[in-house]
């Protein structure tokens, strides 16, 4: 999309031009990077799309056709940026619009368009644009939320998550902008619910976790219920060995506690999660060679999260005792007490996105940052 200053040149748009465009018909063909179809349609996706028809167009010299598929392209070309007060922000390492670079005749064509954009995806992403841009116009916010939270939806999938729960967080955001006394607010909050209750905890990566901590937040849901889901995803991922997903939500489990005002059984949650990194040392411990480098660093990081939940003395004492046994057995214990060792981490992130795709790879190892409460 061209800025004012790069293309002096303006091409009327009216309403009629964009309630005559065959989007349909173009977004229809969308495809992931890979060429699948798979939960394609997203606006990464559009973009490209968007970005052909442009260049036909000019080939074709058919200025009005392309200036609609640039300016829809740099609306598709916006990037998420949701813990930012502005939510399109420029990506590093692209050449991005950002709202506030739009022409204001075309956004005004857009804030009455959108209504008639019958793909919730495109719609959604119209409608928060114009309402980053005029936080007076409720209905176009309304429309934004309802859109996003339909796109979610048709996105939604316990493995390939991000971009659904993105979407849930942006309708949040907005609904909250509208005011939490609206029907708005409320209609997120339920549709959040209700995914957490299809999902059942059964969902193998982060999508429960992210939903529950979109609950939490706000100080939205039923503790007792969410105190009982944590525990079983929590459970279920110790039977599996996989610790770090088990230390996230004991974590979780612990913030449901203090909202339950319980801070007793919050910190025992708290030890639960510790006690997780006793269990990954063990497991390097029970390798055929036991690697006591990576348990000496699990253990380490049990015993200050157990000082800080107040456990037992002698507890610890004990786990001391036998971090200095593992650190003696270290034959690179001077050189690991300098720099942390990341291999853990690198194969659980390699393991995590194995079989995605670039974009989704990014996207979820970005979700991946542990809170540092």
């Amino acid at each position: 999309m061209n800025t004012d200053s790069e293309k002096p040149n303006f091409v009327v748009i009216s309403l009629e031009d964009i309630q005559n465009f065959d989007f349909e018909s173009l977004l229809s063909k969308a495809t992931n990077y890979d060429g699948s179809t798979y939960l394609c349609r997203t606006c990464q996706n559009y973009e490209k799309e968007f970005v052909k028809e442009a260049k036909d167009a000019y080939a074709n010299h058919n200025q009005l056709k392309q200036t609609i598929c640039e300016l829809l392209a740099g609306l598709c070309s916006l990037n998420f940026n949701l813990d930012n007060k502005n939510p399109f922000d420029r990506l590093p390492y692209q050449r991005t619009i950002t709202p506030d670079q739009i022409r204001k005749e075309y956004i005004d064509i857009l804030e009455e368009a959108v209504f008639g954009i019958n793909d919730s995806e495109l719609q959604a992403r119209v409608a928060d644009v114009v309402w980053t841009l005029r936080k007076n116009k409720y209905k176009v916010g309304e429309l934004a939320v309802t859109a996003y939270l339909k796109t979610a939806l048709a996105l939604e999938d316990p493995e390939h998550w991000v971009e659904s729960a993105n979407r849930i967080q942006r309708a949040l955001q907005i609904s909250i902008q509208l005011g939490k006394t609206t029907g708005m607010y409320s209609d997120v909050i339920t549709h959040i619910e209700s995914l957490l209750d299809r999902l059942n905890g059964d969902d193998p990566l982060w999508f429960s976790n992210r939903l529950m901590k979109f609950l939490l937040e706000n100080r939205q849901g039923d503790p007792e219920k969410y105190i009982a889901l944590t525990e079983k995803i929590a459970k279920a991922a110790e039977n599996l060995h996989d610790w770090r997903r088990a230390e996230e939500y004991w974590l979780l489990q612990a913030k449901w506690h203090i909202l339950n005002k319980d801070l007793n059984k919050s910190k025992d949650s708290e030890q639960k999660a510790a006690k997780t990194h006793i269990a990954a040392a063990n497991d390097y411990i029970n390798e055929q060679n036991p690697q006591y480098g990576f348990a000496s660093n699990e253990l380490k990081k049990a015993i200050e999260s157990l000082r800080r939940t107040n456990a037992p003395s002698e507890y610890i004492k004990e786990l001391h005792v036998k971090l200095l046994d593992y650190q003696s057995k270290d034959n690179n214990y001077e050189t690991f007490s300098l720099s942390e060792d990341i291999s853990p981490l690198v194969h659980f992130s390699t393991s995590t996105v194995e079989g995605k795709s670039l974009r989704e790879s990014i996207l979820i190892l970005g979700q991946l940052v542990a809170p540092s409460s």
